[in-house]
């Protein structure tokens, strides 16, 4: 517990230290305690001790898996040796796609015909629509049933999740969670490699005018008050893990009289750079421009509108390090409420024209 505390604290001194000194005394350490150490090196880009605990672990024949060497790349990108980094996940990417891993993922071909014709495809990962109101997990099963029922006997991994009532691009590692696909995917998540882009519509505060890029960082912590029931709710604390969001504004719209006294509503590209729970959600609502339909967070309803929140395209390697980039457009519900925003836009446009014209 101690060592895990020193991690979140990023005092990665005392939790090597730590670890040293249950090595002197001869006392276990699991991998447990060796993540927490590895994380709390990553924090401050200590790169060469994060190393040096995954030669410990591999000493000690504990497992090595991807989110700790993704640990390690990513401290390495924060030191500036971002080429370093990408040499050792290539070196990795070759270990991880041994012969099994790639019989596995050839073995998939054969049940492709059978598959939604929304299923992206990559060697030893694959992508799928998920819709609003399906968990990820639920996805995953019904992907898995169907190639089983194809005759095909392999696993299916999630190594990304979407909220419940997020839509958008949905991966999956081609085999179990020990096997090579799994690792290289988790490795590249961890690391932060794996760009990710969402739609979302927000009404609330005015982030600025059409086109503003602006970064949003803000720490996040799981906060515990909305109990086992409704589930965790995330909160933006000095407290918290850093947590950073990248927006663009993309299209802004007349406020329509159902969402009331607000500044502004606006269509954003939105990219997560880190990946905690809610971290768009609490992100936008921690700068009083809530999601439309986030009724968790504050967000205000149009009629007819669930969450608007899209995860659009996502960017990866597949296991043969090509890239893979699977891409979903809005759902159909998604598109009729801007439909019914743009008139509206159109609308003010053409009064302001003609206004222009009489002065």
């Amino acid at each position: 517990m101690l060592i895990d505390a020193c991690g979140k604290a990023s005092h990665w001194e005392l939790a090597v230290d730590m670890i040293s000194e249950m090595f002197l005394q001869s006392l276990p350490a699991d991998d447990f305690c060796f993540h927490a150490a590895i994380s709390a090196c990553e924090q401050g880009g200590f790169w060469q001790q994060a190393l040096g605990l995954v030669a410990d672990m591999q000493l000690r024949k504990l497992k090595t898996d991807g989110i700790c060497w993704g640990s390690v790349l990513h401290a390495m990108k924060l030191a500036g040796q971002e080429d370093l980094a990408l040499k050792t996940l290539e070196s990795l990417r070759q270990r991880w796609a041994q012969p099994s891993a790639r019989q596995m993922a050839g073995a998939f071909g054969t049940s492709m015909e059978n598959l939604a014709p929304d299923v992206v495809i990559g060697d030893g990962v694959l992508a799928v629509f998920k819709p609003a109101g399906c968990t990820s997990e639920s996805m995953r099963e019904r992907l898995l049933a169907e190639l089983r029922a194809s005759g095909w006997h392999g696993e299916l991994t999630l190594v990304s999740r979407l909220d419940l009532p997020t839509s958008g691009v949905l991966p999956l590692a081609l085999g179990g969670p020990d096997d090579g696909p799994t690792q290289f995917l988790d490795a590249q998540y961890a690391a932060r490699q794996v760009t990710k882009e969402y739609l979302c519509l927000c009404a609330g505060q005015s982030l600025g005018p059409r086109g503003t890029r602006a970064s949003i960082d803000r720490r996040l912590v799981v906060s515990r008050r909305w109990g086992e029931r409704l589930g965790k709710r995330v909160e933006a604390s000095a407290a918290g893990k850093q947590a950073q969001t990248k927006i663009r504004i993309l299209e802004l719209f007349h406020i329509p009289p159902e969402l009331g006294r607000v500044e502004a509503l606006a269509l954003l590209a939105v990219r997560p750079m880190t990946g905690r729970l809610h971290q768009i959600r609490v992100h936008l609502a921690s700068m009083g421009s809530p999601i439309v339909g986030d009724n968790a967070y504050g967000g205000r309803s149009l009629a007819g509108s669930r969450l608007f929140l899209h995860c659009r395209s996502v960017s990866l390697k597949d296991l043969s390090g090509l890239p893979f980039k699977p891409k979903y457009p809005l759902p159909e519900d998604l598109q009729r409420v801007l439909a019914d925003l743009r008139p509206r836009l159109k609308g003010l446009e053409e009064r302001s024209i003609s206004l222009r014209a009489c002065l």
